[in-house]
């Protein structure tokens, strides 16, 4: 991790982002202490654990993550590994992505969010003609961090749920990278991302139990906190 930390300082500084929209609503993590919570995604089990930010990762949080990671039909063709640890900001929005933990890269997939650059520079685990892995980088641009698409309803785990936010999304290794998306939570249980509705259950103490979507199929169950 210490790796990425200091590629991330040497390409860009840690700067607040622009201010925000008027347009837009924050939305705030469930502590700034360590959440961690388990249970079922898209019928398969995962477990995540988000630490408290550091000084030494730029005031930056570090999620470990243990889950069933999309298919690579739905990631366009790209491998992703089942323990990535994710670096992301104050607001859950993804700054750099490993795949692997410690020193160890499990894996060639990898992103970094280049602040100055206005980019998302991504790196994509594939097998070429011959069936060999090979790496394809890809560019994103956005003005801002955001949160991945895929991850979305993990992250909502991790979001206090009593009131109205908006959130910018976008599909880091997937086919959908070209269209930056919008996350639209209510407070009354309805949500909408990239234009898709799902319905958002709470406990009584405002987190995330489980979202389900049109069809009212479970996407995520939330089974235990820690």
């Amino acid at each position: 991790m210490k790796l990425i930390i200091a590629t991330i300082l040497t390409c860009f500084s840690f700067h607040m982002m622009a201010a925000e929209s008027a347009k837009e609503q924050p939305l705030k993590p469930l502590s700034e202490e360590k959440i961690e919570c388990h249970g079922m995604l898209n019928g398969k089990e995962f477990w995540l654990r988000l630490l408290p930010a550091k000084k030494e990762y730029g005031n930056m949080r570090v999620l470990e993550l243990l889950y069933t990671p999309p298919t690579k039909q739905a990631l366009d063709g790209c491998h992703l590994i089942d323990h990535p640890q994710i670096l992301f900001n104050q607001k859950l929005e993804l700054i750099a992505w490993k795949e692997g933990r410690g020193a160890h890269q499990s894996g060639l997939s990898g992103a970094i969010f280049m602040a100055k650059e206005k980019r998302y520079d991504i790196a994509r685990e594939v097998d070429d003609e011959q069936g060999e892995v090979a790496t394809e980088d890809r560019e994103i641009k956005t003005d801002k961090a955001m949160w991945d698409l895929h991850l979305t309803p993990m992250l909502m785990a991790l979001c206090e749920l009593k009131s109205d936010f908006n959130q910018g999304v976008c599909d880091l290794y997937g086919a959908k990278h070209a269209s930056l998306l919008s996350l639209k939570f209510d407070k009354s249980g309805s949500m909408t991302l990239g234009g898709e509705k799902f319905k958002v259950s709470v406990d009584d103490k405002g987190r995330l139990k489980q979202i389900t979507n049109a069809k009212n199929e479970v996407v995520i169950r939330i089974d235990g906190w820690k």
